[in-house]
């Protein structure tokens, strides 16, 4: 029996040790060694970490050798402060935590009276991460914040990561890492799944399907976000590619915001000597392009020192014009096709023949007569993009904070297939929210619970181009134009018609619990 009580004391103690590493940690560690001019340890010296941003503050004291410990710190920076009687004080301000962060930061102090204070600018570098052997870097937000993004979307700073490759035009769903799928990513938000819920790409429809939406997650609204490429430990799970962690932006007591619009517009672009803008300009030679993405944040106390708040909204809308090239019956050919054929209403959705009808009838040279004529249209695209967020931080004291966020991103698109102008729509929603109360239990025992909801809503529709003598919105059919020279009448493979009427969610409960073992003295 006594054999049985040590066993399951065992497995209790276990348990506490390595609670955390079964659910991916979005919060931060700092550890450290207080010493003296000759490199002894200072023991019981008082190490006081405030957050810049809200005030709170955690307070632990070294041990017999000196070190410490402070366990599921938020990521943010921090004021650190370490005093112990007969010495100096010695400060460090603006030191980073990133996300899943466990930095460490010595102290030297010098004997009271030889120098006032010393304090060190930690700047807004994340510190240097040697717990680990996983490789990946954290992208911090002055990099978010300043670096120049083409479309202002986030995943082209996913190649600022060591092993990442753009398999194409840099979308969420064609960055890969250490050569493995796009599929075999993960992506979280505060800790939260935030994928396609069947396919590990937000800009992806379903596992099938691409799609072209960018504010899946707005660059204003993310502090820093970290991707382990390779490498990573056991926690992170349920993915073999890149583990991609947002964290989002929070208030604080400082109000802080900003407003935006980026312009792109075919006005201000260089001329291709194959694309001149004339007086008599048409849309063939002078194709159209609009691009706005525009928004704003705002963030700050509704109670100094307890309640916080960060809103951010951006929108897009992109409209642009592309040429497409194909054949089509010609004028001839359709004069064949009796008035009375079931097929002849379908006529006026084919592109229309550019040549006269007299210059296609047969000849001695064509007694057959000309078919098909080569035309070319020009198709105008566009996409709606619409996406806001919310945060409350709530601080109840400096053992219990916690905090509420929701996203939700809306956007449409309708893209030109062929000559015919029939389009392929798309619409999307994706949402994601969570509650997160971070706990202090005792001076060794610390707790985060999570309960998320991701959450995808998407359609796909095939749009028929304009036909004035027949009503084709509710076919399943495509006409694009003549695919077999001996065929007056052909249907392309162009998508037509109701496709992909997908809503799923995915609900997350997340809880890690650790405990600090060893004889570090803890306050509250």
């Amino acid at each position: 029996m006594a054999n049985i009580k040590t066993l399951c004391r065992l497995a209790l103690l276990l348990s506490l040790g390595s609670a955390s590493l079964w659910a991916q940690i979005t919060t931060a560690r700092l550890t450290g060694t207080v010493t003296d001019a000759s490199g002894a340890g200072l023991a019981k010296a008082t190490v006081t970490i405030t957050n810049e941003g809200t005030g709170a503050q955690r307070v632990v004291t070294t041990n017999a050798d000196g070190s410490f410990v402070a366990v599921s710190l938020s990521p943010a920076s921090y004021d650190v402060k370490v005093t112990v009687d007969g010495f100096s004080q010695n400060e460090v301000k603006n030191l980073v935590l990133g996300v899943g962060q466990a930095a460490t930061h010595d102290f030297a102090l010098t004997v009271a009276g030889t120098a006032s204070q010393v304090t060190v600018e930690a700047g807004s570098m994340v510190a240097l991460d040697t717990s680990s052997a996983r490789i990946g870097a954290t992208i911090a937000n002055r990099e978010i914040a300043n670096l120049p993004i083409n479309g202002r979307q986030i995943s082209q700073l996913y190649l600022l990561v060591p092993g990442a490759t753009n398999a194409g035009s840099g979308t969420f769903d064609n960055i890969r890492f250490s050569g493995r799928a796009v599929e075999q990513n993960i992506i979280r938000l505060d800790g939260i799944e935030a994928t396609s819920i069947i396919d590990t790409s937000p800009g992806n429809l379903n596992g099938e399907l691409t799609s072209l939406f960018r504010l899946q997650q707005s660059l204003e609204a993310v502090q820093e976000f970290r991707v382990d490429s390779s490498s990573y430990p056991a926690e992170m799970g349920t993915g073999t590619g890149g583990q991609i962690s947002f964290i989002t932006k929070s208030g604080s007591n400082r109000v802080h915001g900003s407003l935006f619009e980026y312009v792109r517009n075919d006005f201000f672009d260089a001329r291709n000597t194959f694309n001149r803008r004339t007086a008599t300009a048409t849309p063939t030679n002078s194709p159209k392009f609009r691009l706005n993405q525009f928004g704003g944040s705002i963030g700050g106390p509704l109670m100094k020192d307890k309640l916080f708040v960060f809103a951010n909204y951006e929108g897009l809308r992109q409209i642009w014009a592309a040429p497409y090239t194909q054949a089509t019956l010609s004028n001839y050919a359709k004069s064949q096709i009796a008035s009375t054929s079931p097929v002849f209403p379908l006529l006026s959705a084919y592109p229309a023949d550019p040549f006269t009808l007299a210059s296609e009838q047969p000849t001695v040279a064509n007694p057959a007569g000309v078919l098909q004529q080569s035309v070319t249209q020009v198709g105008k695209n566009r996409i709606n993009e619409d996406f806001g967020m919310i945060r409350f931080d709530y601080r109840i004291n400096d053992r219990f904070q916690a905090y509420a966020r929701y996203n939700r991103d809306q956007g449409t698109s309708a893209q030109v297939q062929d000559a015919s102008l029939s389009q392929f729509g798309q619409v999307e929603v994706p949402q994601n929210g969570i509650l997160a109360l971070n706990q202090v239990w005792s001076p060794r025992i610390f707790n985060e619970t999570k309960v998320g909801f991701n959450g995808i809503k998407m359609r796909v529709l095939g749009i028929n181009g304009p036909s004035p003598t027949a009503d084709l919105s509710k076919s399943r059919i495509a006409i694009a134009g003549l695919t077999n020279v001996g065929s007056l009448i052909s249907l392309s493979s162009s998508f037509n018609g109701v496709g992909a009427p997908y809503t799923g969610q995915t609900i997350s409960y997340i809880d890690n619990l650790s405990y600090v073992a060893g004889k570090h003295n803890l306050k509250f």
